[in-house]
């Protein structure tokens, strides 16, 4: 069998084990969380389910989860958790982008037809 070197994270071409995020396709989701900062902070309208979410897998302590709750637009709310996203590294990012794949299915879509051109 020959080994496929191509990974799409957006369809899952390329790969028999599509879903299971190894070292550089984790590092390749955190990157995809970067170059999506601005559209992010703009068009996730699901900011507390995601918030929830990374809260029940452990990665938002107490004290940002009350901050990011209080603020008062999702766009406030979306950088406050990119705060948190960016001292937690790669492996938060990694689980934000599965629960933004999870709860914003459409916005996801969008932003990967953008950067993968195999979709």
């Amino acid at each position: 069998m020959i080994a496929k070197t191509h990974y799409c994270l957006f369809c899952g071409c390329g790969s028999e084990t599509a879903g299971a995020a190894g070292p550089q396709q984790a590092r390749v989701q955190a990157q995809f969380v970067d170059r999506n900062y601005a559209a992010l902070i703009q068009k996730v309208t699901s900011v507390m389910a995601i918030t929830d979410e990374l809260k029940n897998k452990g990665m938002l302590c107490d004290e940002k989860y009350s901050e990011i709750r209080a603020e008062q637009t999702s766009q406030g709310k979306m950088r406050m958790l990119f705060e948190a996203l960016n001292s937690g590294g790669d492996g938060v990012k990694n689980d934000f982008y599965y629960a933004l794949r999870n709860h914003e299915p459409h916005l996801f879509k969008d932003l990967g037809k953008r950067i993968y051109s195999c979709c």
